[in-house]
């Protein structure tokens, strides 16, 4: 393999945020509209939500290199509002901190109805090429 080469544990300090034991997110939201702000991702457009922790996360090898965290499937929880989740959004409670967005997979979730997040990877370092 070519230059740089570096150990999983190096490509885990930045996949590793979602499993760090300070529970950087605490919330994962379905949204309509691709929230940019910690207010749009937990009101103005969500339809559902869970709380989450670091526990909700694995850290493991990459799909074609480097690390990847991936959120585990989320389930029990009804809808709030009704659209369709075409974003996932993370958040801390703690502070209203916004910390990223990733596309959804469009399914409908209907108010007062059950909804699942399915397992989804969430952020990919891949080795350098």
């Amino acid at each position: 393999m070519a230059s740089p080469n570096w150990i999983d544990g190096v490509y885990d300090g930045g996949v590793g945020y979602f499993t760090d034991a300070g529970d950087n997110v605490t919330r994962v939201d379905v949204c309509t509209t691709e929230p940019t702000t910690h207010t749009e991702a937990t009101s103005t457009y969500t339809v559902g939500n869970y709380t989450i922790d670091n526990t909700d996360f694995s850290l493991a090898a990459g799909d074609t290199s480097g690390r990847k965290a991936t959120l585990a499937q989320q389930t029990g929880n009804n809808g709030t509002g009704t659209g369709a989740a075409n974003f996932v959004a993370f958040t801390k409670t703690v502070g209203s901190v916004f910390v990223g967005v990733i596309d959804g997979d469009g399914d409908t979730v209907n108010s007062g109805s059950p909804f699942t997040i399915n397992a989804v990877d969430v952020l990919e370092i891949r080795d350098a090429t």
